[in-house]
């Protein structure tokens, strides 16, 4: 009886003031409001009037402050907007609605656009978020283009614990130190950040669409404990031009760094993301203490397909759980470093540029029952020097070499390496199938231990009535009671692949209007043009390019939607030409110059102690021999990475030399080079253009009157190490 009259005691003590005064009194109307004036405090239930309301929040305060717990805010569709008409986003500042401190709080059915961050919910818990469209609020321009990448578009995800994501990138929702949300429904398309869950535990995140934004769909930083279920995240990438560049810039469908840990993550999808699921330890274990890490985490049936980067990138942690998710078409399916004690089980990984898994410095991790195919290496295991990483307080408490993994049960098809191992010790290759595969296992002269047992490898299909094995795993895993029912993967006939994340300053394309892509090009004697837009039927769902001008040819000249259409320069000489196109009922426009014009380029060898950047007279000598190689193009245009630029050259430490005459009328004309590393363009013999450096991927242009009649182009370039690439363009200007 003492236990119960204490425990009733400490109940009613803890009981909320303002939950007494709810049940004595009778239920009050909800009162319906207008939203005339940044800063009104909400205390009871309210709705609001319907209609699109514009009210900017100078004060970052909120234009919705809640100050009492268990309110409800309905917005019943009415559309909050915080910035002024026009406005860019980049300039978008303040918070639609705030609530700190206050628990058991629903906003829903709410539109809130322009707004650095549309809904920051603090120290809060058990608040609902439900069936909002926080859409188009902020994001940052970016300097990146189609033809080269701008370093400064690169995030920076790895400090948050003074809010520094809120305050450089923003969000739709910004949830911290919360606990028991709910955030489900929502919807957000056009900005940078969807849903931020900083300090948040044992809350639910389900059936919400944050796609098509320049930076991540879900961010979460120390929040351990959570359901992430029925999402979609697709889109979420900036970073990348098809064919030219890939980084991704850290951006991504699902961040996931500093601590966050016993997570799980079913049936959502994040496809064409800058990573699918990215996930870092945080420099709290890395670079401070060693210890923690993002731990016991489980990704279970996801789409991480088409991924910029890595589908899945984990590091620095321990007992992770990645089962029978789909990794396809990305650089890398899987990249995993300095982590342990892992399971990847069950996967489909094909179609990836680099490796299926790419594991440095793992040891104790289990590869089984997973599907490979077509992969340029399928499984690369391998240890190397990594001293700044070796040195870290994570590196000193932890085992940093690649051994004792166990790859077991798999089946590969068609991949040029099935196995690679590299400085790996103890590696167990069990039960495998190699179904037409290049190399089925390679490894070099520095692994020791490694066991081979029971893998079967069968060549090219032949009729052969051998039996293929199929891969397979023994893992028994049952998911937690989740929430949420949204199909969030890719509908059948959805358009898939790379090619089509489309990024402007603003970020991805969402193919909800016509679009053709690019807008503008400038090419040797032909360029091309993509249509995009919404899948429709009839003239709806077709374009039709408009006349073209003289001595421009265009092909076809009218297709379905998406499409292509050819642009070609018909006569030798500068085409400057602009074409309109009309597709799905909207007229868009297509503009850009054509260089049609024959280039000779000479490759050469250079001596790296014999650097062109320090010893000219030694350059000027190597392009007085013959070349190694020479090669008569119609247009410069090379992004060799860090491949050779031609067949008996090397990836570094090459030099090129392009020359080419060409017939202009008299004007005014701009010169671009993008180049990787130094270049220099004359004309005519004047020096137009002198980057004579090491340099990431860089835009140089110049400007010259030049007469009418034949003018000569040189254009020299060096590269040292690493990416490699070399444009060229020009326009003639228009009169100011």
């Amino acid at each position: 009886m003492k236990i119960f009259t204490l425990s009733l005691f400490l109940c009613l003590c803890c009981f909320d003031a303002g939950a007494v005064e709810a049940a004595d009194a009778a239920p009050a109307a909800v009162r319906q409001i207008a939203i005339d004036r940044a800063g009104i405090v909400i205390k009871n239930d309210v709705r609001i009037q319907p209609g699109v309301w514009r009210v900017t929040d100078g004060g970052d305060e909120g234009v919705l402050i809640v100050k009492r717990k268990g309110v409800t805010i309905d917005f019943n569709g009415a559309e909050l907007l915080g910035c002024a008409e026009g406005a860019e986003r980049d300039t978008f500042a303040g918070i639609g609605v705030v609530c700190v401190g206050c628990d058991r709080v629903t906003i829903k059915n709410a539109r809130i656009g322009g707004f650095k961050t549309a809904i920051l919910v603090e120290k809060s818990d058990g608040v609902i978020i439900e069936d909002c469209d926080l859409s188009h609020n902020y994001a940052q321009r970016l300097k990146s283009t189609p033809e080269r990448e701008d370093g400064s578009d690169w995030l920076w995800p790895h400090e948050n614990d003074d809010d520094q994501w809120r305050k450089n990138y923003g969000a739709g929702i910004y949830m911290k130190e919360c606990a028991k949300a709910v955030v489900r429904r929502n919807r957000g398309y056009g900005s940078q950040n969807g849903l931020v869950l900083a300090r948040v535990n044992d809350s639910d995140i389900y059936d919400n669409d944050f796609s098509f934004n320049s930076g991540w769909g879900l961010a979460m930083w120390r929040s351990c404990e959570n359901r992430v279920s029925h999402n979609k995240f697709d889109w979420c990438v900036r970073g990348y031009s098809h064919g030219v560049y890939w980084r991704g810039q850290d951006s991504t469908g699902i961040l996931f760094f500093e601590q966050c840990s016993d997570n799980f993550f079913g049936w959502n999808s994040a496809t064409h993301g800058g990573d699918g699921f990215f996930l870092y330890a945080g420099n709290e274990t890395l670079r401070r203490t060693g210890k923690g890490g993002c731990n016991r985490n489980v990704l279970y049936k996801n789409d991480f397909s088409h991924a910029v980067a890595n589908g899945i990138e984990a590091t620095f942690s321990d007992d992770n759980k990645f089962i029978e998710n789909l990794c396809n078409d990305c650089q890398h399916g899987f990249w995993l470093g300095y982590s342990y004690n892992n399971e990847v089980v069950g996967n489909e990984i094909m179609d990836c540029a680099g490796a299926g898994i790419a594991w440095e410095h793992g040891s104790d991790n289990l590869i089984e029952g997973n599907l490979f195919g077509r992969n340029s290496v399928a499984v690369d295991l391998w240890w190397d020097d990594d001293k700044d990483l070796i040195e870290t307080p994570y590196g000193k408490r932890h085992n940093t070499a690649c051994e004792k993994n166990l790859v077991k049960n798999n089946c590969f098809g068609w991949d040029k390496i099935g196995i690679r191992l590299r400085e790996a010790k103890k590696t167990q290759i069990v039960g495998n199938t190699f179904l037409a595969v290049g190399t089925p296992v390679s490894e070099n002269d520095k692994c020791s231990g490694t066991t081979k047992e029971k893998n079967l490898t069968v060549p090219e299909r032949d009729g052969t009535t051998k039996e293929v094995s199929i891969a397979k795993h023994s893992r028994q895993y049952t998911p937690p009671k989740t929430e949420g029912s949204m199909d969030a993967f890719l509908p059948e006939g959805a358009l898939r692949g790379r090619q089509y994340i489309l990024i402007d300053e603003w970020g991805p394309y969402d193919f909800k209007k016509p679009k053709v892509w690019p807008s503008a090009i400038t090419a040797g004697g032909e360029g091309t043009f993509y249509v995009y837009g919404p899948e429709a039927e009839g003239d709806a769902g077709r374009f039709v390019v408009g006349p073209a001008p003289d001595g421009i040819g265009v092909s076809p000249e009218s297709g379905a939607i998406p499409g292509q259409f050819t642009v070609r320069a018909e006569e030798p000489g500068l085409h400057t030409f602009e074409i309109e196109i009309v597709a799905g009922g909207e007229t868009l426009r297509a503009r850009g110059s054509l260089l049609n014009v024959e280039w000779t380029v000479d490759y050469f060898h250079w001596d790296p102690a014999k650097d062109p950047r320090e010893d000219q007279a030694a350059w000027d000598g190597l392009l007085k021999s013959e070349p190694a190689h020479t090669a008569v193009l119609d247009e410069l245009r090379f992004n060799w990475g860090g491949g050779a630029p031609a067949v008996g050259l090397n990836a570094d430490h090459f030099g090129t030399r392009a020359t080419a005459t060409l017939r202009l009328p008299a004007g005014k004309y701009q010169f671009t080079t993008i180049s990787d590393d130094g270049i220099r363009l004359w004309i005519d013999g004047t020096l137009a253009i002198d980057n004579w450096t090491w340099h990431a991927p860089t835009e140089d242009r110049a400007e010259l009157s030049l007469d009418a009649g034949r003018h000569d182009f040189r254009i020299e370039h060096f590269e040292i190490d690493g990416h490699a690439a070399l444009s060229f363009a020009m326009k003639k200007m228009l009169p100011e």
